[in-house]
């Protein structure tokens, strides 16, 4: 199941540092194309999967996530701290 999640976590990661071949200064998945309620369900997920298993990838994913989220974030703010 960890490696599982791990690959998971390895692959959003990777999805969201993904850049556009037309232009390689703009991501694939940006603020303007992803909704906001998929950004909660990842802040969410992530930070679940981060309490039960302190795993490198699924703190890459959440970084990324937060990148991504900005606006999204701030009622995550206690469970970030």
């Amino acid at each position: 199941m960890i490696v599982t999640q791990s690959y998971a976590a390895a692959s959003i990661e990777k999805l969201l540092m993904k850049k556009s071949l037309a232009n390689n200064e703009v991501m694939v998945l940006n603020d303007k194309n992803v909704d906001p309620n998929l950004i909660s369900k990842l802040l969410q997920n992530l930070c679940d999967l981060l309490q039960q298993n302190k795993d490198l990838y699924a703190i890459r994913a959440l970084l990324r996530v937060i990148q991504l989220s900005k606006n999204s974030l701030i009622p995550f703010a206690p469970v970030l701290a």
